[in-house]
């Protein structure tokens, strides 16, 4: 792997009719999703967003950020790729579904971009991507059905190769064992038809 890694961050409007808005971190390895603390990025983030908050970006924050204000939508390790989707309340106790309860995902980004190195020590990799991603919730649980329907049929069509194959084979060895069955008692036949004469 490179040392130096380039993370781009995109500034993308707000679209909250198409779904649900994620800052969607993609970073390179993930050895085991076990060795990834969730609940110690969200505490490292909401940290993060208040010292950025404090000093460099202007937030407007009535409020200090904490660990329960900070929601983590995905963490998946695989193919095709490696992501983790965040998402900021402004208020923890507010309704989560609201846009206006969710911090500007423009500043999150910021903070994120700000604190790579950091957020890169606690997933174990190098960050490659770094945007904003809107995710239908209806969509994604159609694809989850059809991921399910798909691996059902995948399923049943594996345990039918596997019943038609143990036929082929059953019948393969009934073949054989009856051929050589019948041979030995070919052979069998032929050695009294040789002595036949002898006792004679």
């Amino acid at each position: 792997m490179e040392n130096c890694t380039v993370t781009f961050f995109e500034s993308i409007q707000n679209d909250a009719k198409n779904g649900t808005r994620w800052i969607y971190v993609e970073f390179f390895n993930c050895p085991s999703i076990l060795k990834i603390n969730v609940d110690t990025i969200r505490a490292a983030l909401a940290r993060w967003i208040n010292e950025e908050c404090a000093t460099a970006i202007q937030c407007s924050l009535d409020n200090e950020v904490e660990e329960k204000n900070v929601l983590i939508g995905t963490l998946f390790c695989g193919t095709p790729n490696n992501f983790i989707t965040f998402l900021v309340l402004r208020n923890a106790s507010g309704d989560a579904s609201l846009q206006a309860n969710h911090l500007d995902l423009n500043i999150v980004g910021k903070v994120i971009q700000s604190r790579e190195h950091l957020l890169s020590v606690l997933l174990h990799s190098d960050l490659k991507l770094v945007t904003i991603r809107v995710f239908n919730e209806d969509r994604k649980r159609n694809i989850t059905s059809d991921i399910h329907s798909l691996c059902e049929r995948l399923n049943c069509t594996v345990v039918i190769l596997s019943f038609f194959v143990f036929i082929v084979i059953f019948f393969i060895i009934c073949f054989i064992q009856r051929n050589f069955v019948d041979r030995k008692f070919i052979r069998q036949s032929h050695s009294l038809l040789a002595l036949q004469p002898l006792q004679t």
